[in-house]
C-alpha cells in the first residue's frame, strides 16, 4: 500500500525519501527544537524517522552508535535517506533540492553549510535554532548547482541506504571527522543550505574531560640537541601534561636545556638501536592515556590545544592509535613541504612499543603481530626539519643511518628492512646497484600488499633507474605504479617525464585519460614538487600532441608557484610549440610580467627559438622592468642571453637597447662578451660592455644592423 503524503508536500522531491536518521548527541534547548522540527518534517512526508544516540548507552563511546544505526537502516526501504545531526537546521526547499540532486546522480548530496574546513563551506549562518527564515531566503534566492567536492563534514546529507551503510565505517558519527571522497561521490548542492550549531562537538568534547590520570605525555629520545630542542618543547606547551626525555649520551647542553623547560630527563646508553631507546622512553609514559612520540627536530602545529585534548579524551576508548600528517620541511619551517606522509605518532600508552633498529615503527606492546587500529587525526600535525641538507651533513645522519640499516638487514630480511637499507643508501647519495637490487626484491615481495605501498616501491625504483639513465625500464615500472595509484607524486613525475623524454607523449596522455580516479588510497608520501613536475610533463606532452598545455603554465603563474630551471625549460618548449611569431612574443612577455622573476626563461627560449626573437624578448623584459608597475626583475641571465642572441644574429639595434643593462653582469661575463665583440670588429660596443656604468643611461648613437 502506497504511503500517503501531506497535500502540501505532494510535489516535493522530498516525498521520495525512504527515511530520516537523526544522530542525537544530547538534549539541549536548541537541539530539542531542531529534533522536533525533523520529526514534524518526517511526519508531513510520512517517512520513518530513527533517532540514534551518538554516544551510545554509556553516554561516552562514539563507537557504540554503529550497531543502532545499522539496525535503523534495516528498517528502511529503498530510496533516499536524510542523515542529519540533532544540531542542524535544514529548510524544506533545501531538503527537496538535496533529494533531487541525489536522484539525479549525486551519490552523497551535501548542502552548503557553515562548517569550516569542508568542501561545502558557505560562510557564517545564524544559529541553527533561529536559522530557518534565513535558510529559506537563501534557498529562494539561489540557483541550484551541483559540484563534486573532495571532502565533507558529515553533519547533513542525502544518500541511499547502501551508501549510508558503507559510510558507517567512515566515522560519520564523529563530529570531528572529515569524510574524504575516495570513490564515494560527494557533491555540494549550491542552492541547498543547512545551519550547523556545533553542539555535537561540544557534547563530544565534554566526554573527554573526566580523567583521573594524565591524558597525553610526550616521549622523546635525544642526543646533542641543544639547538633544536627549545622550539620543539615550546610547540608542546599547553598540549601535553609532561615531557619524558631519554638522553642517549649528549655532550652539549641538551640535558640542561631540557631541565630548564621542565622536562623529565633519564640518561641511558646508546646501543645502535632506535627501537630499544624508544621502548625505554615508552616505559616512562605508561600512566598516561596517550603517548605522543616526537623528536627534537620536529615541531607540533596546532590551532587549539584545548580542542585537541578534549577530542583525545573522547577518543580514549575508540582507537589504539591516531595517525597525523608529518611534513618534511627540508628548506625551512616556513618553506613548502618537501613531502607529507601519514605517521602513527599518538598511541595509547599501555599498548605502545617499537620495532626496528632504524626507522622504528610503533607495534602493539607484548603482541606485535596484532595490528594497532587507528584513524587520521587532523587537529594537529608535525613539521620535521631533520632532513635539511645542513642538518644531515652536520650530524652525520646519512652514514649513521646506513650503518644501522646494514645491521638491521643482517638480522631481518623483511621488505621493510630492505627498503630501509635502500633509503639509507639513497640518503648517503649512493644509488648503487645494491640499492636497485634491494628495491627490485622489495617490489617482487610486495606484489600482493597494499596498493599504495607497491606504488611507492615502484616509484622509488623507477626514480633511481631514471637517474641512472635507464629510462626505458624506469618508464615501464613507473607506468605500472601509475596504473595502480596515479596520485602518487613520485610515480606520476617519473612516468610522465620519462615518457616525454622517450617521445611517447601520446601514450602518456592515453594513460592519464584511463588512469583510475575513484576509491584510491592515500599515497605513502605526498610531494608537492613531484606533483608539479608531473603536471608540467603532461602539459609538455599535450603540446607535443597539438593540444594546449599553456593553460597549465598560466595556472601556475596565477598560483604564485616557483619556477626553477626545469620548469622554465618546459615552459619554453610548450610556448614554442603552441605559438607562432608575435603570439609567442606576447605570451612569453605577459608571463614574464606576471612572474616578475624570470631567471631561467631566456636561456631556455634561446635553445629553441630564433636568436633575433630571443634578443627581442630580452628587450621586452627590460622595457617592462622600466615601465610596468608589476616589474619584471632584470636578471643577469636575461641580459646576457639577450646580448649573446643579438650578437649571434647581428641585431645591433637590439644589442644597443640591451647594453645599458650590462651593469647587472659580473666582470667575467662582461669581459667574455667584450672579447667576442672586439674579435668581430665591434670595439666601441666592446667598450660599452666592459664599462657599463659609464654608459648607463646614455642613448646609443649606433643604429642599423651593420653598424
Amino acid at each position: 500500500m502506497a504511503k500517503s503524503k501531506s497535500a502540501k508536500n505532494l510535489n516535493s522531491p522530498a516525498t521520495e525519501l525512504a527515511g530520516v536518521v537523526v544522530l542525537a548527541f544530547g538534549p539541549r534547548a536548541t537541539t530539542r527544537g531542531l529534533v522536533k522540527a525533523h520529526r514534524k518534517a518526517a511526519a508531513d512526508l510520512n517517512v520513518p524517522l530513527a533517532e540514534v544516540a551518538a554516544l551510545g548507552q554509556s553516554g561516552r563511546a562514539l563507537s557504540d552508535t554503529l550497531a543502532p544505526m545499522a539496525e535503523a537502516l534495516d528498517a528502511f526501504g529503498d530510496g533516499p535517506i536524510l542523515f542529519v545531526h540533532d544540531d542542524v537546521a535544514v529548510d524544506a526547499a533545501s531538503l527537496a533540492r538535496l533529494v533531487q540532486a541525489h536522484l539525479d546522480g549525486a551519490t552523497v548530496a551535501v548542502p552548503s553549510t557553515n562548517d569550516r574546513g569542508s568542501g561545502h563551506f558557505h560562510g557564517p549562518l545564524p544559529s541553527a535554532g533561529t536559522a530557518r527564515a534565513e535558510l529559506r531566503r537563501l534557498a529562494n534566492s539561489s540557483e541550484v548547482v551541483v559540484t563534486p567536492i573532495t571532502q565533507a563534514r558529515p553533519g547533513c546529507f542525502v544518500t541511499d541506504t547502501e551508501t549510508l551503510r558503507n559510510l558507517l565505517t567512515k566515522r560519520i558519527h564523529d563530529p570531528f571527522a572529515v569524510l574524504k571522497d575516495r570513490g564515494i561521490g560527494l557533491y555540494r548542492v549550491d542552492g541547498a543550505f543547512a545551519a550547523h550549531d556545533g553542539a555535537c562537538g561540544a557534547q563530544v568534547r565534554a566526554t573527554g574531560r573526566d580523567l583521573d590520570r594524565p591524558l597525553l605525555v610526550a616521549s622523546m629520545i635525544v642526543k646533542d640537541e641543544q639547538d633544536m630542542l627549545p622550539d620543539c618543547l615550546e610547540s608542546l606547551e599547553g598540549l601535553v601534561d609532561r615531557v619524558e626525555i631519554v638522553d642517549t649520551g649528549s655532550t652539549d647542553n641538551t640535558i640542561a636545556v631540557a631541565t630548564e623547560w621542565g622536562a623529565n630527563v633519564t640518561e641511558i646508553e646508546w646501543r645502535d638501536d632506535f627501537s630499544w631507546a624508544r621502548n625505554q622512553a615508552a616505559e616512562l609514559c605508561r600512566d598516561a592515556v596517550f603517548t605522543l612520540w616526537i623528536d627534537a627536530d620536529e615541531r607540533v602545529a596546532k590551532t587549539d590545544a584545548n580542542l585537541v585534548r578534549d577530542v583525545l579524551g573522547a577518543y580514549r576508548d575508540e582507537f589504539d592509535a591516531l595517525d597525523i600528517n608529518l611534513s618534511n620541511r627540508n628548506n625551512g619551517i616556513d618553506a613548502e613541504p618537501t613531502s607529507v606522509f601519514r605517521a602513527r605518532r599518538l598511541v595509547r600508552s599501555h599498548l605502545l612499543a617499537f620495532s626496528g633498529r632504524i626507522h622504528e615503527a610503533p607495534i602493539r606492546f607484548e603482541a606485535p603481530g596484532d595490528p594497532l587500529n587507528s584513524t587520521l587525526f587532523d587537529l594537529i600535525s608535525i613539521d620535521h626539519l631533520g632532513y635539511a641538507d645542513e642538518v644531515v651533513k652536520s650530524r652525520g645522519k646519512s652514514q649513521r643511518n646506513l650503518k644501522l640499516a646494514r645491521k638491521q638487514h643482517l638480522d631481518d630480511r623483511s621488505v621493510k628492512a630492505s627498503v630501509d637499507l635502500a633509503r639509507s643508501l639513497m640518503l648517503a647519495d649512493d644509488s648503487s646497484d645494491e640499492a636497485i637490487e634491494l628495491l627490485r626484491q622489495a617490489v617482487v615481495a610486495a606484489e600482493d600488499t597494499r596498493p599504495e605501498w607497491l606504488a611507492y616501491l615502484l616509484g622509488s625504483l623507477a626514480g633511481i633507474l631514471m637517474n641512472a639513465g635507464e629510462t626505458e625500464e624506469a618508464a615501464e615500472l613507473a607506468g605500472r605504479g601509475y596504473g595502480i595509484l596515479p596520485t602518487d607524486g613520485l610515480v606520476a613525475a617519473v612516468f610522465s617525464s620519462t615518457m616525454v623524454s622517450l617521445g611517447r607523449s601520446a601514450e602518456l596522455l592515453a594513460a592519464v585519460d584511463k588512469a583510475p580516479s575513484t576509491d584510491l588510497p592515500d599515497p605513502v608520501y605526498n610531494s608537492p614538487e613531484h606533483h608539479r613536475l608531473a603536471e608540467l610533463s603532461i602539459a609538455v606532452a599535450r603540446a607535443h600532441c597539438g593540444q594546449s598545455g599553456w593553460a597549465t603554465v598560466l595556472e601556475w603563474a596565477d598560483d604564485g608557484r616557483s619556477f626553477d630551471e626545469s620548469v622554465w625549460t618546459a615552459v619554453a618548449e610548450i610556448a614554442c610549440r603552441e605559438f607562432d611569431d608575435m603570439d609567442l612574443f606576447e605570451a612569453l612577455l605577459q608571463l614574464m610580467i606576471a612572474k616578475r622573476d624570470v631567471t631561467g626563461l631566456l636561456p631556455a627560449v634561446a635553445k629553441l627559438a630564433d636568436p633575433k626573437f630571443t634578443a627581442l624578448l630580452a628587450v621586452g623584459a627590460i622595457e617592462s622592468a622600466a615601465t610596468s608597475a608589476n616589474e619584471v626583475a632584470v636578471s643577469a641571465d636575461v641580459v646576457s642571453t639577450g646580448l649573446a642572441a643579438a650578437m649571434v644574429s647581428c641585431q645591433w639595434a637590439l644589442f644597443d637597447e640591451l647594453a645599458p643593462s650590462a651593469h647587472v653582469l659580473d666582470t667575467d661575463v662582461r669581459n667574455h662578451l667584450a672579447r667576442h665583440l672586439s674579435e668581430s670588429g665591434q670595439t666601441q660596443r666592446a667598450t660599452r660592455i666592459e664599462q657599463p656604468e659609464r654608459q648607463r643611461g646614455l642613448v646609443a648613437s649606433f643604429g642599423g644592423s651593420s653598424a
